[in-house]
């Protein structure tokens, strides 16, 4: 009965987006058990033992059942509530336009936690009033609407331009709330095998030939992979897209075991320069790898197994507005106390339920009210979150020797947006930089003959940890590019000296998101310079080489685009505003090899949800494929160095 009431609820909320909905809903219920809809504006006869339904407003309704006893004078037993909750409504003029984009003027109803809103997959809910003809006459009705669909956003302004958005998120209820209307290394290691490319390891020697195509992974988190031109002798170039494979997230602390209030929590730390105010209230799940051991002929290994939870099994809940009146004028966020996930209550975990009621049958986590096992490392993390885990992977808790675990949203990627010309999801700074570079890669190298005339090597490096600082063993800091370029070029020759010569020769495209027009925050950007969704690939300058672009290699990936027919914008920070940085400077400096800075427009960078073009996918594909294809020709052509 419990979960029946509990499923039904939220079955009555996933149909009530908004008070006329609820009270058409409660109409339906009514209906169904027997009550009579009657009516303020008609005189009421009622009878005892009856049952009985008015609404005002289609968003009030009053429901009576009469006892059979009833006599004038009794009494009435009253449950009162109400149906209406804070929200965003449409202004009776709400058309906005602001940056190149159509958005939609809105006024906050009651008190909401309006930071709340930022970053969600919006669509539009409530009743409209209809002229109907009929027999040569009109009548007019209302008429219950609701678009399913996440045709609008609230894009949050990326951390880049709002250093201090941390230190308190305060909403402009004005100006900030217009809605804007219209891969993992796992993923590319199977791409790039499905497209014929053998892995190869860094801990044994390396047997490459011309013609073919290799990758290699260090950390299971930097992933490398290079296409070998049929006609390339050592000393020739390397024609490289580089971009980064990790994102701003919460890592589970190694000692992650929390317990306050009567609930179970998920210690965490965070990882980079998140918009943490975007993770409240969002359904969270835990991802990452394990260590594990392994049994088998009576000997023991350890190998890392990749671990997703699909099930939402966390949230951060914001405090009610009740508790935190000022909360509207700056909500900062203390990063130890206020971001541990709840997991469970503690109730629930020391009444022996099943592991997890709420995780689908398919996830095969045990639901047959055995107790919550404690394992070895239940004194440093809850035996619930192990048992969870281990479910995944099918192992024993207890072979779980440690892990890496960070939490993410439950709420898949999705194309949107009410012309569905956007992308909302997590991580697209960088993955969609990584998939585009990887996808580009592969096609320029499908075909028998796409490799028999290039000389040189078509490379793609997506590394870890660029979020922190690229200072990892495989971050873009370490040796990992230099070593990939002299074990192929050694491969080929043992001179020694080939290998300078070959960095002078190559090329690097470093491809990380970059910052489109706000529409809501035009004065973050230079007035020259606002890149535009739909527009194309972002060519990013910095005079104080926060930016590896210069004028030169500015010019290779421009000319690449006009040959092809291919929109491209530049990007310059304002001078009374920091300015982030990427690989690109690192690469450039510790190889020293040519770099241009790029990146495909977007919004909400470093938020839990961010937000692109559908166009700029396409643009940033095409792009690199084609810098792949053209690099070698055009370069035979620029002279600048004797």
């Amino acid at each position: 009965m419990e979960s029946s009431v509990a499923a039904d609820l939220v079955q009555f909320l996933n149909a009530s987006p908004t008070a006329f909905h609820a009270v058409e809903e409660a109409k339906k219920k009514l209906i169904s058990a027997g009550y009579k809809q009657i009516s303020e504006r008609q005189e009421w006869d009622l009878e005892a033992g009856k049952k009985y339904f008015f609404t005002r407003n289609h968003s009030t309704i009053v429901a009576f059942a009469i006892g059979e006893k009833y006599v004038a004078g009794n009494g009435f037993y009253i449950v009162g509530a109400h149906t209406d909750s804070p929200c965003l409504k449409v202004k009776p003029v709400s058309k906005v336009s602001k940056g190149g984009f159509l958005e939609v003027g809105v006024q906050t109803y009651g008190g909401g936690l309006w930071h709340t809103w930022f970053d969600r997959d919006l669509s539009i809910a409530g009743r409209i009033i209809i002229r109907e003809r009929k027999d040569g006459s009109e009548s007019y009705s209302h008429w219950l609407v609701r678009i399913e669909e996440p045709i609008m956003r609230i894009p949050t302004l990326a951390i880049h331009l709002d250093r201090g958005v941390n230190d308190g998120f305060k909403v402009n209820t004005e100006s900030h709330l217009a809605p804007v209307l219209a891969t993992s290394v796992k993923e590319a290691k199977k791409k790039l095998i499905s497209a014929g490319y053998k892995q190869i390891s860094e801990r044994q020697e390396w047997d490459l030939e011309a013609g073919k195509k290799y990758f290699f992974t260090r950390n299971h988190s930097t992933i490398v992979a290079f296409a070998i031109g049929e006609k390339y002798v050592a000393g020739n170039g390397f024609y490289i897209v580089g971009a980064h494979t990790d994102s701003p997230c919460l890592k589970v602390k190694p000692v992650s075991k929390v317990s306050k209030g009567g609930f179970l929590e998920v210690g965490v730390q965070t990882y980079g320069g998140g918009l943490w105010h975007t993770w409240f209230d969002r359904d969270l799940s835990i991802a990452r790898r394990i260590i594990i051991r392994e049994r088998k002929d009576g000997s023991e290994s350890y190998s890392h197994w990749l671990v997703r939870i699909e099930e939402p099994i966390m949230r951060i809940p914001t405090l009610a507005i009740h508790l935190d009146r000022g909360v509207n004028d700056g909500f900062k966020v203390n990063t130890e106390s206020h971001l541990a996930p709840v997991l469970a209550t503690s109730v629930k975990a020391e009444l022996n339920k099943p592991v997890a009621e709420n995780v689908s049958v398919e996830s095969e986590v045990p639901t047959d009210g055995k107790k919550i096992k404690e394992t070895k490392n239940s004194p440093k993390h809850h035996s619930l979150l192990l048992q969870l885990i281990a479910a995944q992977t099918g192992c024993d808790p207890d072979d779980i020797c440690d892990f890496e675990l960070q939490a993410c949203d439950t709420q898949p990627s999705t194309i949107a947006g009410a012309m569905n010309e956007f992308i909302f999801s997590g991580r697209l700074d960088n993955l969609c930089m990584s998939f585009c570079s990887l996808k580009a890669l592969i096609e320029s190298t499908s075909s028998e003959s796409s490799l028999q005339d290039e000389t040189g090597v078509r490379m793609v490096a997506l590394f870890d940890h660029e979020e922190v600082g690229s200072d990892s063993a495989q971050g873009a800091g370490s040796p990992v590019m230099l070593d990939a370029l002299s074990r192929i070029t050694s491969s080929f020759s043992s001179d020694t000296k080939l290998l300078p010569k070959a960095i002078q020769r190559s090329f690097l495209v470093s491809a990380d998101m970059a910052h489109a027009l706000h529409p809501n925050y035009m004065d973050k950007h230079e007035e020259n310079h606002q890149p535009r969704m739909h527009s194309g690939l972002v060519i990013k300058h910095n005079a104080n080489q926060r930016y590896a672009t210069n004028a030169v290699t500015s010019f290779v990936f421009r000319e690449i685009a006009t040959k092809h027919g291919l929109p491209v914008q530049d990007f310059v920070v304002r001078n009374d505003m920091p300015c982030g940085s990427t690989i690109g400077p690192i690469l450039a400096s510790g190889v020293g090899i040519r770099t241009v800075d790029v990146g495909a427009p977007q919004l909400s960078m470093h938020s839990i949800r961010e937000m692109c073009a559908v166009d700029d996918v396409k643009h940033s594909y095409e792009h690199f494929k084609a810098f792949y294809e053209e690099f070698s020709h055009l370069d035979a052509k620029i002279t600048v160095d004797i």
